[in-house]
């Protein structure tokens, strides 16, 4: 029963690093074209962005957890198979 506590264990903290590095690269994808966007923009046009920026950055968060958890399960198993 140990290891199979052990083995999920580690297919957990697999699932959860490759779920950090697409959050992180999504974050980093967002955030890059929200500065492309705003140059040059006004105020408001800015704080329209960052509405928009907040909005997808809730989707997409949603989404890849998701996804992620997912492809962890199908790869991994819930058994740790």
């Amino acid at each position: 029963m140990r290891a199979h506590s052990n083995v999920r264990t580690i297919c957990n903290r697999s699932a959860l690093a490759k779920l950090d590095g697409e959050v992180h690269e999504t974050f980093t994808v967002l955030e890059e074209t929200a500065r492309q966007a705003a140059a040059g923009a006004g105020a408001k046009d800015l704080q329209r962005l960052q509405l928009q920026n907040a909005s997808l950055k809730g989707s997409t968060l949603h989404m890849h957890v998701k996804e992620e958890f997912l492809d962890a399960l199908a790869f991994d198993g819930p058994d740790g198979r």
